[in-house]
C-alpha cells in the first residue's frame, strides 16, 4: 500500500532523532511489511531538505520501497484541483499526489490537510499529535494496510 508523508512530520522519521511513531512508519516502509512511499513535485522539494531522506530514499526507489511520479504530472494535477477549488489546504500539491500515486495513508499533523486527504482520497491519516508513541492505533492502521 502506498502511503505519503507530509513535509511538517519530517523530523519524526528522517530526523536526527526520530519519534517512536515516526520510526514504526519507516519500518513499515520495507517489502516485506509491504509499504511504499510515494513522492514527487513540490512535497518533494519540501522533503529533499532532509539529507537523511535524501539517503533513504535513493535506496528505497532502487528497492521499490518508494516511488517517486513526474514532477509535471503532479503539477498538472495540482493546478486542476487549485482551479476548482477542491482543496480547503495549502497542500492541493499533496492530494494531487496521492490521486496520481493511490496513497491510501497520510502521515501528517496538518488539520485542514487530513480533512481534505479523508474527503477527496477516503484515506486514512497516520497521527502523532496525541502521542509520538506507537499506538495501537498506528500498529492498526498499518497492520490493516497490509492485508488491503
Amino acid at each position: 500500500m502506498c502511503a505519503i508523508v507530509d513535509a511538517n512530520v519530517l523530523d519524526q522519521v528522517f530526523g536526527d532523532a526520530p519519534s517512536p511513531a515516526g520510526k514504526h512508519f519507516l519500518d513499515w516502509l520495507t517489502p516485506k511489511r509491504g509499504g511504499r512511499l510515494i513522492v514527487g513535485g513540490k512535497l518533494l522539494i519540501e522533503l529533499n531538505k532532509s539529507s537523511k531522506f535524501q539517503k533513504w530514499f535513493q535506496e528505497a526507489a532502487i528497492s521499490g520501497r518508494a516511488k517517486r511520479f513526474p514532477d509535471d504530472r503532479v503539477n498538472s494535477e495540482t493546478t486542476d484541483l487549485e482551479t476548482r477549488g477542491a482543496c480547503q489546504s495549502n497542500d492541493a500539491h499533496v492530494i494531487a499526489l496521492a490521486l496520481l500515486g493511490g496513497a491510501r495513508i497520510l502521515f501528517t499533523e496538518d488539520l485542514t490537510l487530513r480533512g481534505d486527504f479523508r474527503r477527496i482520497i477516503h484515506g486514512d491519516i497516520y497521527d502523532t499529535r496525541n502521542s509520538v508513541e506507537v499506538t495501537s492505533l498506528h500498529r492498526k492502521l498499518l497492520r490493516r494496510s497490509c492485508s488491503s
